[in-house]
């Protein structure tokens, strides 16, 4: 039940309302039709999507809307209208948080309970972390956990763990990661992402790395690329990994991505090498695959995209094959990118894949479900709903308890955004 809180002696500008009916919701098996439309306020723009327990947050660039997976209903909402300064989200969205400009301190940073919209924690800071008006893509960080934020620096410290309640160092790093396999290297952190309260350091060492994270190539460079995982809470080093590429063009660490498929299990992918599938609770590696890894089961297999054949297939961790899945023709995504690096914005299902393909836009949009039985025909839905007959429109699927979740975005002042929950 929504219970409308605006103008009950809230010390800020808000449109606020709060959940009571606390209805958790399993992710889900298969889809079949689209379940529910949902379009923000005419003055609002979806920045992006997170799942809750109850099913997606959506962030908007006043505050968050959160809705119930199943049927889309609004669970509750917290908009901060023009007082909004940045938001803050976990990866699985246990932890969401505002940050509000206040007329008495430099900010307020209000901790929202993912399920009923309740303030949880309210905290002052003396500084705001911005001084831009409005939620955007800089402002939405994801690098963060029970209230640390992870950054990281060309300039100052290559990596800082920093207190979102008063914006104060947590831990520092003020050098990159060194290699321990090879000496007198330099070395660069490169990326981190935070994963159930472990940070994932990326870095790269070598004799020409820099600090801004640019490379001067030189032919006979030996180049050791790697992960460090690190209590979120001390920055504590928990685990390593470390491979050597010996002597390579630079090109190919210069295309490396970090890719969080659980709360567990991160992918590491690197141009034209195999992509290597982590567990970060502990560092192991799982397994290494040819073709981009797009899910882990709880089964313990693994589901890779093979472009060159245009097929998944589930696999063990040693590389046995269960299931092959061709793609039907209309679905295949772009198969000359062998690198590795295209994932195709597919959405693994415990029964299995949710495909966009090449015709989820216009007038006689579709997606695809495929069940992991090949013989069965896949079940198109028809999406032409939608409306946005742009082909150039931006389309991002997520699954959240309760859907997977379709978000269109138009560009432009005249652009729309629309969510589609397929059930």
């Amino acid at each position: 039940m929504l219970m409308p809180l605006a103008g009950c002696g809230l010390p800020f500008g808000s449109d606020r309302t709060t959940n009571d009916e606390i209805k958790e919701s399993a992710y889900p098996e298969r889809v079949e039709q689209v379940g529910w439309e949902w379009q923000p306020p005419e003055d609002a723009r979806i920045i992006d999507t997170v799942p809750v327990p109850t099913g997606v947050a959506v962030v908007l660039d006043d505050g968050y809307v959160v809705l119930a997976g199943d049927t889309g209903e609004e669970l509750w909402r917290y908009r901060a209208q023009d007082t909004a300064l940045a938001a803050y989200a976990s990866r699985d969205g246990e932890y969401l948080a505002l940050e509000v400009e206040d007329s008495e301190a430099g900010s307020l940073l209000l901790r929202l309970d993912p399920s009923t919209g309740e303030i949880l924690e309210e905290s002052t800071r003396d500084e705001a972390s911005s001084d831009d008006i409005g939620v955007d893509d800089g402002s939405f960080n994801r690098s963060v956990d029970e209230g640390t934020m992870v950054v990281r620096s060309s300039r100052g410290p290559a990596l800082t763990a920093l207190s979102l309640e008063t914006g104060d160092p947590v831990w520092t790093r003020e050098e990159p990661t060194g290699c321990t396999t090879a000496d007198g290297l330099n070395s660069s952190t490169d990326d981190a992402v935070v994963l159930d309260d472990v940070v994932v350091e990326a870095f790269t060492c070598a004799p020409s790395v820099v600090r801004d994270f640019t490379y001067t190539r030189e032919e006979d460079d030996v180049v050791i690329s790697g992960l460090v995982g690190r209590d979120l809470r001390t920055g504590e080093e928990l685990w390593r990994f470390e491979e050597d590429f010996g002597v390579v063009a630079f090109q190919s660490i210069d295309h490396r991505s970090l890719d969080p498929l659980s709360d567990r299990h991160l992918v590491m992918r690197t141009l034209n090498s195999p992509n290597v599938l982590f567990d970060v609770s502990t560092g192991e590696v799982i397994g290494t695959w040819e073709g981009a890894v797009i899910g882990a089961q709880e089964d313990g297999s693994v589901v890779v995209w093979y472009a060159r054949d245009g097929e998944y297939r589930r696999e063990n961790p040693e590389g046995t094959t269960l299931t092959t899945l061709p793609n039907p023709t209309e679905a295949i995504p772009d198969t000359s990118d062998v690198t590795g690096l295209g994932t195709d914005n597919s959405i693994v299902l415990a029964e299995g894949i949710v495909n966009s393909g090449e015709h989820s836009l216009g007038p006689d949009a579709e997606i695809w479900f495929h069940g992991w039985n090949s013989e069965d025909s896949p079940v198109v839905i028809d999406v032409s709903q939608v409306g946005i007959e742009d082909t150039e429109a931006q389309l991002f699927t997520t699954a959240v308890p309760g859907a997977v979740v379709l978000s269109y975005s138009e560009d432009g002042d005249e652009g729309r955004d629309v969510l589609l929950g397929l059930t």
